[in-house]
């Protein structure tokens, strides 16, 4: 399915979705990938308000987050891709990366992928029992369309994880203009007794404490 989100609710409806393809990348071409959706979420935030971008109100909340999110996502490939080489070794990281070096040993990179409808990327670990979908960033060029290949991105992990025999998967939930109700979408929701989402919208934004879990039965 897709979604239809009604910008100034963030109410989503569900309509037939494009293909995506999902894909494990390798590091070299996630970072190109990443630089140039790094590119245009800068152009767009300096080119400022105009009255037919996607990026206003609560979604320029969004794309403020996600040029953060792009600027993580693009160190920790960094990482990904010199461990690959060989030029790097867990044991030599340095900080911020040095305390990730367990969930790095364990990370891919995986991908919802099309052509003008939208992309979307997450660095997926695992765990004793579980997946985790540690970071998880979309094509800023469609940001609307982008978030349709964000939940099929979530829904092709969650069957990965069904399929190794995992019990849930963990979600560090990006922002976005429906909170959790986006995530909820694909089954996505707080644990039992969590605290409640934040409900200013900046704070959401930096809310990095947040996590998101799927139960596989």
């Amino acid at each position: 399915f897709r979604i239809t989100p009604r910008l100034s609710q963030g109410v989503y409806a569900r309509v037939p979705a494009p293909a995506f393809l999902i894909k494990e990348l390798v590091p070299p071409r996630a970072l190109a990938l990443l630089f140039s959706w790094d590119k245009a979420a800068q152009d767009s935030r300096s080119a400022g308000f105009a009255p037919d971008k996607e990026a206003i109100g609560e979604r320029a909340l969004k794309l403020k987050q996600l040029a953060t999110q792009l600027g993580e996502m693009k160190g920790q490939v960094n990482v990904l891709g010199l461990l690959s080489k060989g030029s790097l070794t867990l044991e030599t990281l340095q900080e911020p990366h040095k305390s990730m070096a367990k969930r790095l040993s364990t990370t891919r990179i995986m991908a919802a992928i099309s052509a003008g409808q939208g992309s979307a990327m997450a660095l997926v670990s695992r765990g004793e029992g579980y997946m985790s979908i540690d970071l998880i960033a979309t094509n800023p060029s469609y940001m609307v369309a982008s978030e349709t290949a964000e939940l099929a991105l979530l829904e092709a992990v969650v069957a990965e994880a069904a399929q190794a025999g995992a019990s849930e998967v963990k979600l560090s939930p990006a922002f976005q203009v429906g909170g959790d109700t986006f995530y909820s979408i694909a089954g996505f929701l707080p644990a039992e007794g969590a605290p409640p989402e934040p409900t200013d919208d900046r704070a959401r934004v930096v809310d990095k404490s947040r996590v998101l879990y799927r139960r596989i039965s």
